[in-house]
């Protein structure tokens, strides 16, 4: 396995065992070297400089699994871009500790509230008392709608003929979708059998997840679904993604930022933005340390795991701020580094505030840090 050799050379022989599975789309470029040579050789950068921040830490245990993650086809998305931000996130060898995939008692975080045992941070730089938590900024959603869509038709004997797209809210988190995942697969499935039609158009909307629903196509013609390509409605569209999905991470008392990793072989619909991604960061964090503020919505109406009495805004001020890194490796070895600070956070950030600077200094000219110095409305 070529992926097996890379790590080996680098880290190396046998210190990470990487268990046979289908290529995905990090490890399946190894196998083409004129096509995806810049990709290639600057993978292996990153790796090397992984090994040489972590090797002499304590925490060298969790980047080697981090690293062997990226193999794994139901994970490698999560797994390649927390190795992406231990890269970037570590940017100065003379911070003295850092922990990785960090432990903590549920309540410490908003886990507790919405049912969770403990809760688990991604990053913590101990020298500024930072926590962070990583995420692939991607639809994740689309991508078990997909499989599911897959092995539906085809189970249905209808792989040829039928084309369907899934619609549902851009802000949703997947959970509820990767945990109904073989109900929704039935449900699909019993419809496909029940209908198979051999030409037209349906709508099917799902009893289980009520805001799914589907467009399907029987033979020829045309099938879309309803998209956006506006950066201030689709962060309109998707205000509320922080609290339906990364709400759990908000730590109580401490500083706390969510990371997101944007890199382009994700299922994304961000890239259709081209240059107006940088528009919607800046519109999506606004709106969720400012927009709240007036809202009369309860956040049990955002996320209905939440059983306290909390209003969103005071949720949203236990978000100190929100990191969205642009990895460029499929061409270059940079990374664009877009940090947002929440103005109204309780846990502010003082002390590690020249740390976040130097990130973004050491990215490419499109990287910045703001704070929403007279923004705050």
């Amino acid at each position: 396995m070529l992926y097996q050799q890379l790590v080996d050379e680098v880290f190396g022989q046998g210190k990470i065992k990487i268990k046979k599975a289908k290529d995905n789309n990090v490890i399946g470029t190894l196998k083409y070297i004129d096509e995806f040579l810049d990709f290639q050789t600057n993978f292996k950068s990153r790796l090397i400089r992984l090994k040489s921040k972590y090797e002499s830490r304590a925490a060298y245990a969790k980047l080697l699994e981090a690293v062997k993650q990226v193999a794994d086809p139901n994970n490698w998305e999560g797994a390649y871009a927390e190795i992406v931000a231990y890269d970037i996130m570590l940017n100065d060898t003379k911070i003295s500790d850092v922990k990785l995939d960090v432990t903590l008692n549920a309540n410490e975080s908003y886990a507790g509230d919405l049912g969770g045992a403990a809760t688990n941070e991604d990053i913590f730089i101990v020298d500024y008392d930072l926590y962070f938590d990583v995420k692939c900024f991607a639809d994740t959603t689309k991508n078990i709608l997909n499989e599911l869509i897959d092995e539906a038709v085809t189970k249905a004997g209808q792989k040829k003929n039928c084309h369907i797209l899934p619609e549902y809210p851009l802000d949703d988190s997947e959970e509820q979708y990767k945990t109904n995942r073989t109900n929704l697969y039935k449900e699909l499935l019993d419809f496909l059998n029940k209908e198979k039609c051999c030409t037209g158009k349906k709508c099917f909307t799902s009893k289980i997840v009520k805001q799914l629903s589907y467009r399907i196509l029987w033979g020829g013609g045309i099938n879309s679904a309803i998209g956006e390509s506006n950066p201030y409605v689709f962060a309109e569209n998707t205000r509320h993604i922080m609290l339906k999905r990364y709400m759990k991470k908000f730590m109580k008392s401490k500083s706390f930022l969510i990371v997101l990793v944007n890199f382009p072989w994700y299922n994304n619909r961000l890239s259709t933005f081209g240059n107006c991604d940088e528009i919607y960061y800046r519109a999506l964090a606004r709106r969720t340390f400012c927009g709240y503020r007036y809202s009369t919505e309860k956040t049990s109406e955002i996320n209905p795991k939440y059983k306290g009495c909390e209003s969103p805004y005071e949720i949203s001020t236990h978000l100190s701020g929100i990191i969205i890194i642009d990895d460029h490796s499929i061409k270059t070895d940079s990374y664009s580094c877009h940090i947002y600070l929440n103005p109204n956070a309780r846990n502010k950030i003082i002390s590690g505030r020249p740390y976040l600077q130097n990130i973004v200094q050491h990215a490419d000219e499109h990287s910045i840090l703001d704070d929403f110095t007279g923004d705050n409305y």
